[in-house]
């Protein structure tokens, strides 16, 4: 079992209601509503709120943060350990429509720039580092 701590901070808040959450939940993954336990986590990240989020291997954690991504504005900066399931879940989230990009050290110096560089920009991004 993974335990992912989530991380909001007010001053980059801004609320977003629970029905965008949903909607962007069935454009890019094509599910229509969450998993038990997903709501929660989302709706207080929405909120601006931190949130802890504990749940079984294969429970959804990853849209827990993903989702709030999509629909807050700015970046939205995901730290991991697991350098091995960056570069999937970015694809995949590529794949659903969503830019985004990992950092770490697999990359070469000028891959690392280009990334620090478009979250330094501040678009509209999920980096997973």
């Amino acid at each position: 079992m993974r335990i992912v701590k989530l991380v909001v901070r007010e001053r980059f808040a801004v609320s977003v209601p629970i029905e965008q959450a949903r909607l962007a939940l069935e454009m890019h993954f094509g599910y229509k509503d969450f998993r038990p336990g997903q709501q929660g986590v989302v709706q207080a990240l929405l909120a601006g709120r931190d949130a802890l989020a504990v749940m079984p291997t294969g429970a959804g954690k990853s849209v827990c943060y993903q989702i709030p991504g999509v629909v807050m504005s700015g970046l939205a900066l995901v730290i991991s350990p697991l350098v091995s399931l960056m570069g999937d879940q970015v694809r995949s989230l590529q794949d659903a429509g969503i830019q985004a990009a990992y950092l770490n050290s697999t990359l070469t110096p000028s891959q690392q720039g280009s990334i620090m560089a478009r979250a330094l920009a501040v678009r509209p991004v999920l980096c997973c580092a």
